[in-house]
């Protein structure tokens, strides 16, 4: 997954803080594949801190494609 966000970063899809999203793909491995129990307060809190990061990259997925 961390290989998907380089290459769409050296593909000026994904434009900016690359490396957070790098490691949102990690995390996203860890419960994906149910490597460690994990909260779901804290998931919650991950989620609601990173939201604009999400909405970036579905923005600019969405621009790419159209």
């Amino acid at each position: 997954m961390c290989q998907f966000i380089e290459i769409l970063a050296e593909n000026n899809i994904i434009k900016e803080n690359v490396e957070s999203y790098i490691k949102m793909a990690k995390f996203r491995n860890i419960i994906v594949h149910n490597y460690a129990e994990i909260d779901p307060e804290i998931l919650l809190m991950i989620i609601k801190e990173n939201l604009s990061d999400l909405k970036a990259i579905f923005k600019w997925f969405k621009e790419y494609i159209d």
